[in-house]
């Protein structure tokens, strides 16, 4: 995941430290990636969800991303019907892919399996302080997290 640190902006604090922040493609490679990690049934952690649903709503809600959809990739909303939460999640995983690179989003894809998107779906449901995410009901969280899936593998 160096690819995601070096596409993150360096913020100095006065001096030292540097903070690095992610871009949203690095965020949610990194979140796609700590999800795998940390939610295996043996673990059980799913904080990360909430993140990389965060990562979604930001992307859908960014006007740079609407335009690129409306201007640029008019053909990825009308892949998805014109949901702009489809086409958004589409746009994030190609804009993931292409920050990390053929081999390894290929990896990162291969490694995030439909159980583990399921998974992760389930646990995006609204329930009280997630609701604020929007993300819509499990059948739009489904639809999402499967086009992010195939804009990472470059389906």
């Amino acid at each position: 995941m160096s690819a995601a640190y070096r596409a993150s902006e360096a913020l100095a604090l006065g001096g030292e430290p540097v903070l690095r922040i992610p871009t949203i493609p690095g965020y949610a490679a990194l979140k796609i990636k700590a999800w795998i990690d940390r939610s295996v049934p043996a673990r059980g952690i799913h904080k990360d969800g909430a993140d990389l649903g965060l990562a979604l709503f930001w992307y859908e809600n960014d006007p740079q991303v609407r335009e690129r959809l409306w201007v640029h990739e008019a053909a990825t909303l009308l892949q998805h019907a014109y949901a702009l939460g489809v086409a958004s999640a589409r746009l994030l995983g190609n804009d993931v892919r292409s920050l990390l690179g053929e081999p390894e989003a290929a990896r990162l894809s291969s490694l995030w399996t439909a159980e583990s998107r399921a998974l992760l779906g389930a646990n995006l449901v609204p329930r009280d302080f997630r609701a604020a995410l929007r993300l819509g009901d499990s059948t739009q969280i489904a639809l999402r997290l499967a086009a992010l899936a195939d804009g990472l593998a470059g389906r």
